[in-house]
């Protein structure tokens, strides 16, 4: 995210990747969501867990993935500020899934959200008091990929070396 580089940084480098499968369900039928969150560039947070909604599309799972993800963000903001350390602005949330940040930043009901469950739109009420910002990942380049699926030999290691160095 280099067009952030400046913001992160002067957040004490927190920033969070959340990710989700879609269609890859586990042995009850929950897909899986997984995140990592990293400030002082070390990895301070990090969870893989069972998606509790059932998502009717690749954007409902990231959304929710992002959601739930933030509620972990708002706990380290909130740490950090009981110990006094002062963050500028919203913490970058990075997201691959560009619909799912579009729905996240667009009030209101659409045809695209509106079986969305309402425990899932946490994440509108952390964005209207700028406290988080999603910002687009290429798949690639997302650090929470590891916790949703099993990756290739020589990307699980990249996605390891990057979890230990951030």
């Amino acid at each position: 995210l280099p067009h952030l580089n400046d913001h992160i940084k002067s957040n004490k480098g927190l920033i969070g990747y959340s990710d989700a499968s879609w269609h890859k369900c586990d042995e009850l039928g929950y897909d899986m969501f997984g995140y990592c969150i990293f400030m002082y560039g070390g990895l301070i947070s990090f969870a893989a867990k069972r998606l509790k909604v059932i998502a009717l599309s690749s954007a409902e799972a990231e959304y929710a993935a992002a959601s739930y993800t933030s509620k972990e963000v708002m706990f380290v903001r909130n740490v950090c500020d009981s110990l006094g350390i002062k963050l500028n602005g919203p913490t970058v949330l990075a997201v691959d899934n560009e619909a799912a940040i579009k729905i996240a930043d667009n009030r209101g009901v659409t045809a695209r959200n509106k079986h969305f469950q309402d425990a899932v739109h946490y994440i509108r009420h952390v964005i209207d008091f700028n406290y988080i910002r999603l910002a687009f990942v290429r798949t690639n380049n997302q650090r929470a990929d590891g916790f949703t699926k099993p990756l290739a030999k020589p990307q699980f290691r990249e996605w390891c070396k990057y979890l230990i160095n951030g």
